[in-house]
This record gives structure tokens, sequence and C-alpha cells, in this order.
């Protein structure tokens, strides 16, 4: 087998590089589906997420291994890659670019190769207001470095395939679980069981009308003001970022909460000066945290033991109840985390 390494520019194994098909878009569906930005936004071409035109040239038919690129996007999206596989006939719409590899060349590993070098696309992106952009002129002198062999090439290109295959698979299998936790949560939280264990039914045990629904006549319903002995989120510090400091006491957002718990690397503190002025939100062990406004409204999670002192600010609530303890706060965010809170706290938000 051949071995060693070329350096090459991207435009000595392309035999096409452009833009896509840019007439009208129709809202329904027809023969000739075409591809947006948003059938790339995942890194694969989702077909579920495609756009329709009525008539289009078949020069624009994607074929096999055709690598499409974000070109014109915001720089987060910048440089994200796909690659097609003749699932269903598809053809390249704006917006986009494709290239088109040469058959001496792997063309799985091409993509790879892309997508690990995102983060040039984004450096060498011009930038205006909510745009950026780069031209095919640059992305064509691209260095790259690949290996002579195009053995090596698809063997390097199938171990990554066959990796990129088993996280598909491990999420699919988190998906399920997560519906079965879905349906699980939905019995045990609104019928309990019994003393042998099993799920109760209305067929077997006696129920009772409740404010909330239908309970087991043993339950009482209350409501968090019942059950808590204090409900409020904090504030932005006057200042705003300009006071975060390095050091400090931790200052809880809403990126934070998640319900898996809180997330601690991406987080701000503030002096405890300021921490004194804001003494009524400090937070403390088993407080149960619920993000009240913005896109992620409804997240929650318990404060744990440990996290020392904390405080929030205005867009996260934070509910202390009378009798704190890990159990209580696990089980009081786990409902909020159900669809029996999410769907209050929907309803409240309507």
């Amino acid at each position: 087998m051949e071995t060693g390494w070329n350096q090459i520019e991207l435009n000595q194994i392309i035999d096409l590089m452009r833009n896509g098909f840019s007439g009208k878009q129709v809202d329904f569906v027809t023969q000739f589906p075409v591809t947006r930005i948003e059938t790339i936004a995942d890194g694969k071409i989702n077909f579920a997420k495609v756009g329709f035109v009525e008539k289009i040239p078949r020069s624009y038919k994607l074929a096999e291994g055709d690598i499409l690129i974000s070109n014109i996007n915001s720089i987060k999206h910048m440089g994200k890659v796909a690659q097609f596989s003749n699932k269903l006939d598809s053809f390249h719409g704006m917006n986009l670019l494709i290239l088109r590899i040469k058959d001496n060349v792997e063309k799985t590993f091409i993509f790879y190769l892309l997508q690990f070098n995102k983060s040039w696309f984004e450096r060498m992106a011009s930038q205006a207001v909510n745009q950026a952009s780069i031209n095919q002129t640059i992305i064509r002198s691209k260095i790259l470095f690949i290996p002579k062999s195009k053995r090596e090439q698809t063997k390097i290109a199938e171990i990554l395939s066959a990796v990129d295959k088993a996280i598909e698979q491990t999420e699919a299998i988190i998906a399920k679980q997560q519906r079965i936790k879905t349906g699980l949560m939905q019995d045990l939280l609104t019928k309990g069981i019994d003393e042998n264990g099993n799920i109760r039914s209305e067929e077997t045990h006696e129920f009772k009308d409740s404010p909330p629904g239908r309970i087991p006549a043993e339950w009482e319903w209350a409501t968090i003001d019942d059950i808590s002995i204090y409900v409020g989120s904090g504030i932005t510090p006057k200042g705003g970022e300009n006071v975060y400091s390095k050091e400090g006491v931790l200052f809880i957002r809403s990126q934070n909460v998640s319900f898996e718990g809180l997330l601690l690397n991406n987080v701000a503190h503030i002096p405890v000066s300021i921490n004194k002025k804001m003494k009524r939100s400090e937070v403390f062990a088993h407080d149960v945290l619920l993000n009240i406004t913005g896109a992620s409204i409804g997240r929650c999670c318990p404060v744990p033991r440990n996290l020392g002192r904390a405080n929030v600010n205005q867009h996260v609530c934070a509910i202390r109840m009378r009798e704190t303890n890990q159990d209580d706060a696990n089980f009081l965010s786990t409902i909020l985390e159900s669809s029996i809170g999410q769907n209050q706290i929907e309803k409240f938000n309507a």
C-alpha cells in the first residue's frame, strides 16, 4: 500500500463546487425536494426539513457522496457539512454549497476532514450584522492533508462512520428509555404504588377527585404555596456582566438549570459585597430551582449538597420547602419535570 500523506488544495480534488438552485419554493409537496440551510443544521441531511419547488433543472440533482456546506449563515453554523446518500431523490437548494469530490478520492473521508475543520470556516468567514459568509475562492484554496492511498482514506472513513452509527444507536436507545421514563412518571406520579409494589388502578383501588385530577383515595393534594416557606427569584446586579468575577458567590442563571441537574461548566460569580445586597434570593441545599422566563421556561432541578454559597438571577425561581431534605427536593423537582408539572407551567404561561 502506498504510504505517506499529501498536502493539497481542496480545488484539486473537486469536480464541482457551486451554489444551489434559487428558484421560488412552494408550500406544498412536489416531486422536487430541495435542500435548505435547516436541512443540514444537525450535521447530517434531514429529509424532514427540505423545501419543495415545482420545477428544477436536473443538473441540480444530488449524487451519492455529494457534500453540502453551509457558507452563508450565522457564525456558529458556518462550515457545517452533511453528506448525501441516495435514500430519496433530492436537489441542491439555495444558501448551501455543493462539493462533488473526484472519484480517485474517498468522498466520505473528505466529508469527515471538512467536518473536523469547521473552526477554519468560522475564522475565514466575513461577518455582517446577523450573518456571515465565505466565498468559493477561499474555500477552494483550503489546504488539506490526505493519505496518498485511497485505501487508507476509505479505512479511516469506515472507522469514523462506525463510530457515528454507534452514536446514533445509543441516542435511539436513550430516546426510547426517555419515552419509557415519561410514561412511567405519569403513572407513578398520578397513581403511585400499593403495598405490593404494583401501580394502582381504579379497577382495583379507590380513587377520588381533586383539582389536579383523579388521585388515590389515601393521597392528599397541595399547592407549592402550601408546602413552601419561600418562593422567589433574584435580580441581575447593577452593572450586569461587568460585575461578574472569577471567584466569589456562585451566580446561577437559566442556562445553568437543566433537568439533569445544575450545569456548572459556564457559571458566573458575584462578589460577596454584591451578594449581601441580594441576600433575599440566596439559595441553599435542597431548594428547587425553576426557570420562569425565556425559551427554557419550566426547566428545573434541586440544589445539591455542598454547592456552597449561591444566588440566582431574575430568570430563576427558588422554591424552599417547609421541611428541606434531598428526597423531598428530588420528588418536587420530578413532579415539576413531569408532564403534570410542565402542562401546568405551560397553562400558567399562556
